[in-house]
């Protein structure tokens, strides 16, 4: 099982390493931007609130489509096995 690092907080994911990473430098660049462009702390906070809550969905998201594609995997080769 892999973790994102997003600021200050682990997540643990149920995703490939290559996937995780993606999904952790895109959001930490992200964050970084709009601290960068906003110099009002609050409105700040609030957009990475926002951002890191829209990536946790998103990483439940890809979790569920792993493990769909897995069950799938899982059916097509059981088939398979029969014809």
């Amino acid at each position: 099982m892999a973790e994102i690092q997003i600021l200050e907080k682990s997540y643990p994911v149920d995703l490939p390493e290559k996937v995780a990473r993606k999904i952790e430098s895109t959001i930490n660049d992200m964050l970084e931007k709009i601290k960068k462009e906003l110099d009002t702390s609050i409105v700040s906070d609030i957009l990475c609130y926002g951002l890191i809550n829209f990536a946790y969905l998103l990483i439940q998201e890809e979790q569920r489509r792993a493990k769909a594609v897995k069950r799938l995997d899982s059916i097509i080769a059981k088939l398979e096995s029969t014809l």
